[in-house]
């Protein structure tokens, strides 16, 4: 996919995650103030995705919980596909809602 201004957000889903989690943390990242105000250019660090009316990228990235015991990547900590895939969805929804 492909977006105009705004964040690129790798999302990892790891056994334990819960839908009050990623809920908590869609509400946390649109308002997070990344931006200078639209109104005041001067004013740094006081406008969100939302104030500004950017948008979000949400990539699913199991490998964020990769291990590296051997030689190759071990990724036991990752939330199984369908599982995770349900809370994936959640937050993007709850990233829309906003």
């Amino acid at each position: 996919g492909s977006i105009g201004p705004g964040l690129v957000v790798l999302f990892g889903v790891q056994h334990g995650d819960t839908v009050s989690q990623a809920q908590k943390l869609a509400r946390q990242l649109t308002g997070l103030r990344l931006w200078p105000s639209a109104e005041d250019p001067t004013k740094q660090w006081a406008a969100s995705v939302l104030d500004r009316e950017f948008q979000l990228l949400v990539v699913s990235q199991f490998t964020l919980f990769a291990t590296f015991k051997k030689p190759k990547p071990n990724f036991n900590r990752a939330m199984g596909g369908d599982e995770a895939k349900a809370l994936y969805e959640i937050f993007v929804e709850e990233c829309r809602s906003h």
